[in-house]
């Protein structure tokens, strides 16, 4: 069975992560065994590509801008690619490379290398991105923080909150190549999730 990927994309604090809890806890109530939910920092362990998470991340800091960029998107690559070994429909992905790009961006390098991510499967179905203020997503996650660490690297929160509106602006440009869903703005997860569901059974992806 060639396993179909659902990307759930946002930046950091977007509810990508509560979004995909949502999905999980529907496919749990609902019997849909061949639903997998992937966490990739999880699948990197489980194939031995990822044995201590701290380790990985002290070393991608260690390397330059170009080399951090391509050691992601290829430790990616691999884990998506992994995918084929495993027997399921869908495979619902919180996408961690918003996450990297956040702290990327709001150190001051550029948006790394993303093309990769979707190139290496060409069973992506659809991406569902969740739209976001970025200073309400980092309220959400950071409540109370004006100082945010990024890689060891101090940044204030009004710096990391205008360069997320930058990522914003560049993950909308990469998934239009795509079969997308931009979900509705300010909604609750309850409420993506429906949205998520209805899609997936209009467009019959499974």
């Amino acid at each position: 069975m060639d396993t179909r990927m659902i990307v759930l994309s946002g930046i950091d604090g977007s509810g990508k992560s509560t979004l995909l809890h949502h999905l999980k806890k529907h496919a749990d109530d609902n019997h849909h065994q061949d639903w997998y939910f992937l966490d990739l920092w999880q699948r990197g362990h489980e194939i031995g590509l990822i044995e201590d998470r701290s380790s990985i991340m002290s070393a991608m800091y260690a390397m330059g801008d170009v080399e951090r960029g391509f050691f992601v998107s290829d430790l990616v690559y691999q884990i998506v690619e992994s995918l084929d070994e495993i027997d399921y429909e869908l495979a619902f992905v919180d996408s961690y490379w918003f996450k990297y790009a956040a702290h990327e961006v709001a150190r001051g390098h550029e948006i790394p290398h993303y093309e990769s991510y979707f190139a290496c499967e060409d069973n992506v179905s659809h991406v569902f991105h969740i739209p976001t203020d970025p200073a309400v997503a980092f309220e959400r996650k950071f409540p109370a923080v004006s100082i945010y660490e990024c890689g060891g690297q101090e940044v204030s929160k009004d710096h990391f909150v205008s360069q997320q509106a930058k990522v914003e602006m560049e993950i909308r440009e990469l998934i239009k190549p795509y079969s997308h869903t931009i979900l509705t703005p300010g909604s609750s997860s309850e409420h993506w999730r429906d949205e998520v569901l209805a899609i997936i059974e209009k467009e019959a992806l499974v």
